[in-house]
């Protein structure tokens, strides 16, 4: 079994949150149901839910989504918002709307990432024929030059199912065979539909937009299935890990670290980084945390020279000969004229769900947790757990239900 460094973000000092801005989508995905939503957020009560998180969080970034929230007429406004607070600002996007145009006022406003979700069980436009990862390559690789010609960093996104999972290679090959994805996030397919009908007895919603969807059970894919996945066709261990509120063994969300040489013809070699190397980062983080007051999140260098620096070091502290020979052949095939280097991170997710108890378990400190109701709760269950309300107060005690459920541990308690 491999070493696995254990993510040490908790409570307040989680340095993430992310704020949906509606529940309506231009496109249909298999895992989803946002496009059968109406609802466009207000911009007064975004800022309200901004002002929220950052009592709730030290945040160092904060990610807009949906459904679609390029769909948001007045997203730049939430943009330059949060922006003015000196956080990182990401939207996790299906590319469909990014015209240059949009990215331009978008860039702006100060908007530094965005995640673009393309998948083959995606109903897209622009791919019609495609029914494979592989056969998406093109429109990933148009839309994410699109955004970084625009002066915005790209990254890529998909959820990944059980019929999708022997596909997985083309992703992380395409990923590691270009500079335009440093950061990729998968989510793993868990079954809301299946998790909403367990919950309906204590968590009751007659407006729950999960009802709309279908149930896919046997689509359903684990960390553990990852981690043997990426061991045997890359050679990879996971280095860093969070995991759950009820059990710090399991391994909810798992991370991958990679450098790669890509030569002209966009085929590559890679070298991952070192366990103590990331050691070595951790403790940089938490030296930042103790003066700034929050921790690093979303850091993808482009410099080459420290691309270059960041592969030596985590040689060198591998304390490795063989590591430290296969970083000297991958810097001198850098050298060569036109090859490149690439920083790669890949962030595999798995969603909340219920335990062999029937507890509710997910990720410690959810990094990718959401405000709904005056309450931070995990994204990937915050349709199950507290539906968006349109109109009227917080339903207290639906809140004080749901703490009760585990949620306490992500939530900062009210003043007095």
């Amino acid at each position: 079994m491999s070493k696995s460094i254990v993510g040490h973000f908790k409570g307040k000092d989680t340095p993430h949150i992310l704020i949906e801005v509606n529940q309506k989508c231009n496109l249909s995905c298999k895992a989803c149901y946002k496009n059968r939503g109406t609802y466009t957020k207000p911009l007064a009560l975004i800022k309200e839910e901004v002002d929220f998180a950052f009592t709730q969080r030290n945040l160092e970034a904060v990610t807009l989504a949906g459904g679609e929230p390029t769909l948001h007429p007045e997203l730049h406004e939430v943009i330059r918002y949060i922006k003015a607070k000196g956080v990182k600002v990401n939207v996790l996007s299906n590319g469909l709307t990014l015209t240059d145009e949009l990215l331009r006022q978008y860039n702006n406003a100060g908007l530094d990432f965005i995640h673009v979700h393309v998948d083959s069980h995606q109903k897209r436009p622009d791919a019609v024929h495609a029914r494979t990862e592989k056969e998406l390559d093109p429109i990933r690789d148009e839309i994410l030059k699109r955004i970084k010609r625009n002066g915005i960093m790209p990254a890529l996104s998909l959820t990944l199912y059980k019929s999708t999972l022997s596909q997985l290679r083309d992703v992380v090959d395409y990923v590691l065979a270009t500079e335009y994805a440093p950061c990729v996030l998968v989510t793993l397919y868990s079954d809301t539909r299946g998790l909403s009908e367990k919950f309906s007895k204590r968590v009751k919603s007659s407006k729950n937009i999960i009802k709309t969807s279908k149930s896919h059970g046997e689509e359903e894919v684990l960390g553990a299935d990852i981690e043997a996945y990426m061991k045997q066709h890359y050679g990879l261990d996971c280095l860093l890990h969070y995991s759950s509120n009820k059990d710090t063994n399991a391994k909810r969300w798992l991370f991958y670290i990679v450098l790669s040489i890509i030569r002209p013809d966009k085929t590559f070699e890679y070298i991952s980084a070192s366990y103590n190397y990331l050691k070595f980062q951790m403790a940089l983080d938490k030296l930042h945390n103790a003066i700034k007051k929050r921790y690093n999140f979303a850091i993808f260098p482009e410099s080459k020279a420290l691309l270059v620096f960041a592969m030596v070091l985590s040689a060198l502290m591998s304390l490795q000969p063989r590591t430290i020979a296969t970083t000297a052949r991958l810097l001198w095939m850098l050298m060569k004229p036109g090859n490149t280097i690439s920083f790669n991170q890949f962030y595999f997710q798995q969603p909340a769900g219920l335990n062999e108890n029937g507890e509710l378990e997910f990720c410690a400190a959810c990094p990718d947790a959401t405000i709904r109701n005056g309450l931070v709760v995990p994204v990937c269950v915050a349709d199950v757990l507290s539906p968006v309300i349109e109109k009227g107060p917080n339903d207290e005690k639906r809140n004080r239900m749901l703490l009760d459920l585990g949620l306490d541990s992500i939530n900062v308690p009210k003043a007095g």
